[in-house]
């Protein structure tokens, strides 16, 4: 058998086993708004050759999403020239000719093709802050924890690979494998088709930077996993390995490099946390995104994820409203100015099974009153329409609409492409539904105001967490604090750019924050970076460190961006203590053991603003090696009481196999916090108990039944 029947027939028998429920109901395949867009640009962009139109969208090829129907249709993708580079559920990422896109629906078994949306790049005090040097030095738990044995993946750009806070102590780099998703020069990863890995030290020291314009990657990878001790500017977890991916150009691209990590973390026998310090704007927000349904599904027992909540708090570029009637409208305006090479966008989605009708329009604000406008235009179907201006504001503006298919929501995807705005004129957007329904609208680049006008809508902050690390059900959020005055933030306090929740489907997010406003750590040595006027007051708050005649550079950075690496590096030392650790587990513990004060206030009242609190990473630690002595009663032949849980009757039943006394229950929480105690005295051979628990929250508990002689220890579920 051939590679390529070999990895058909691998992808076929996964994706008939992960296959999800596809209704009959939905009809044939579509491509998603933003990809339209996308292919339309690309189609203006080589109008001025028409006679090589063809051939050069076939050479140019585009990372996609593709809904399957069934495990036929990976057979016929291939057959048609499309590259598919990994699969989770009935969702597969693609590579396929631009050409190719909009006749790839047609194909049998296709239901959906979705380019990924754009990806954009959202410690000394953070470490005592957090608890990480308790930690790190082992202050009142069994011992020291520094990541050793831990994977910690970025995705990222600007990495430079050789900085000296990516080695042991005895020399030896740390960063253990490199996809560089945009080079094509070496061989791609096993099992993808484009990019170039680099899996030795002498490789990836000979690179020595994935981009020289850049040093976000370096800044975040010295937050979590930075180890030179030389510096006090080391990272959370200095002693674990980096696996890093420089992502190529969209979602779909960083879908591959989570499935490329947790591969490698399986391949050496070790957990992995990943790290995701970017963001995308378009998407639903509400979790089920291609991107986020297949997020959820490679996260499990020892691979966990973090993301940064981004940095739209100090935007208001989130609108919503509600409809009495059929007949009332949720309005508001956009003022921006862009040019043509600053396309913006705005996206709007309703409620599930519902519909939403949306008009554009040119407006005077002095003569209050609409110049040119669409017809209203319904999400009922699939419509597309362009409006086109010369009159006081000059540009097109293309209208997508549609019901998305993976949330059930109407759906609105405009783009704008203005290149003058004259004063007192705006873009007006007015939507309308059913009673009782509502609508959320974002602005990409834009916010949303109502210039003073009654009726119309002011933008605000809420719902501003972003794609790829704000959305997810199972990823880690993390929203940013002020722990270094370099700016007017306040100490301790919110930063202010940090994005705020819920989501669209009214899940609490952050999850947690963690310092981030202002976080000093490791440089590119680019001379791009130490020589820009830009970096110059950044790289002043840190230190340059001369070792064997290189200096090597530190400087300050802030936003979700910093603060997600603190808890990747949290997440590191965790699983270090507990390497099978769950999302689901590192959630709960973080509820537990965050940290509220003064500037937090009660975050059940300010959670979309701080998650459950502050990172407290020693406390947390301390609940992994709870959770760790447990041992299920059902191990020890030699009980007295058995236990067992039911998570239908949320009951408790105690069996009594030979005479005891002096028993007791205990019901502990994963903080170590007792939740409920009963004494029970004498029990005699043959007796059940049960104890209802219905009014304990959700979460995971630690039961203790002791008699006079013994101990029985049962971790339930709840």
């Amino acid at each position: 058998m051939n590679d390529t029947k070999r990895h058909i027939t691998l992808i076929k028998t996964v994706l008939l086993a992960l296959l999800i429920h596809i209704p009959a109901s939905y009809g044939t395949g579509v491509i998603s708004p933003y990809t339209k867009s996308l292919i339309s640009e690309i189609k203006e962009r080589n109008t001025a050759d028409t006679l090589s139109l063809k051939s050069s969208r076939c050479d140019e090829r585009l990372n996609c999403y593709i809904l399957l129907e069934n495990e036929e249709a990976v057979e016929n993708l291939v057959s048609e020239g499309i590259e598919i580079n990994s699969i989770s559920g009935n969702i597969a990422t693609a590579s396929i000719p631009v050409c190719q896109i909009e006749e790839a629906v047609n194909i049998q078994g296709v239901k959906r093709v979705e380019s990924g949306a754009p990806v954009s790049l959202s410690l000394d005090i953070a470490r005592a802050e957090t608890g990480a040097d308790a930690v790190q030095s082992g202050t009142g738990i069994d011992m020291g924890y520094d990541g050793s044995g831990v994977i910690i993946g970025l995705v990222d750009s600007g990495l430079e690979y050789d900085h000296i806070n990516f080695y042991d102590n005895n020399g030896n780099l740390r960063i253990k494998r490199i996809w560089q998703q945009g080079d094509n020069t070496g061989t791609p990863p096993d099992g993808f088709s484009y990019g170039s890995e680099y899996t030795t030290q002498s490789e990836i020291e000979g690179i020595k930077y994935d981009t020289p314009t850049g040093t976000h990657a370096t800044h975040v990878a010295g937050i979590a996993a930075g180890g030179y001790r030389g510096s006090d500017f080391y990272g959370i977890a200095p002693n674990a390995d980096i696996v890093y991916v420089k992502f190529g150009d969209n979602q779909t691209s960083v879908t591959d490099a989570i499935s490329y990590i947790y591969s490698y973390a399986e391949s050496v026998g070790k957990p992995a946390v990943i790290n995701l310090s970017i963001s995308s704007f378009v998407g639903s927000r509400d979790g089920s995104s291609f991107f986020d349904r297949v997020a959820d599904e490679l996260q499990g027992s020892g691979h966990l994820m973090v993301g940064a909540a981004s940095n739209y708090g100090s935007r208001k570029m989130h609108m919503s409203g509600s409809f009495a009637s059929p007949t009332d409208t949720v309005k508001s305006f956009m003022n921006g100015k862009y040019t043509l090479s600053n396309t913006d966008y705005i996206e709007a989605y309703g409620d599930k099974n519902s519909y939403l009708n949306v008009k554009v329009s040119l407006y005077d604000l002095a003569n209050d009153k609409e110049i040119k406008a669409s017809p209203v235009i319904s999400t009922l179907r699939y419509s597309e329409y362009a409006l086109t201006l010369t009159e006081g504001i000059t540009g097109v503006i293309n209208i997508y609409t549609e019901t998305d298919y993976l949330s059930s929501r109407p759906h609105v995807f405009i783009e704008k492409k203005i290149s003058n705005v004259n004063q007192g004129y705006a873009i007006a957007i007015k939507f309308s539904g059913a009673s009782g329904k509502s609508v959320h609208a974002w602005g990409y680049l834009d916010d949303f105001s109502s210039n003073n006008k009654t009726g119309w809508n002011d933008g605000n902050n809420a719902y501003t967490v972003s794609e790829i690390g704000g959305t997810g059900k199972r990823i880690i959020t993390a929203g940013a604090y002020c722990t270094k005055l370099f700016s007017q933030v306040s100490l301790n306090d919110i930063s202010p750019s940090s994005s705020r929740g819920p989501t669209l489907d009214g899940r609490t997010k952050p999850d947690v924050t963690a310092p981030g406003n202002v976080v000093v750590s490791s440089y590119s040595d680019s001379p791009n970076i130490i020589n820009s006027s830009y970096y110059a007051p950044y790289l002043s708050a840190g230190e340059t460190v001369t070792v064997d005649g290189r200096k090597y550079y530190y400087g300050a950075m802030s936003g979700t961006s910093m603060s997600a690496p603190v808890v990747t590096g949290a997440m590191a030392l965790w699983l270090q203590a507990r390497p099978e650790l769950t999302p689901e587990e590192a959630k709960e513990i973080i509820a537990e053991t965050a940290r509220e004060d003064e500037h937090t206030g009660d975050t059940d009242i300010t959670g979309n603003t701080w998650g459950y609190g502050k990172i407290d990473i020693i406390e947390g630690i301390k609940s992994c090696l709870r959770l760790n002595s447990v041992k299920d009663a059902y191990s020890d032949n030699a009980d007295n009481i058995k236990l067992y849980y039911s998570r239908q009757s949320e009951s408790l039943k105690l069996l009594c196999l030979n005479d005891s006394d002096e028993t007791s229950l205990s019901i502990y929480n994963i903080s170590g916090q007792s939740v409920f105690e009963k004494q029970y005295g004498r029990t005699t051979a043959g007796e059940e108990y049960s104890e209802t628990l219905s009014s304990l929250p959700q979460g995971t508990y630690i039961v203790k039944c002791r008699t006079k002689t013994r101990q029985y220890q049962l971790k339930i579920i709840k």
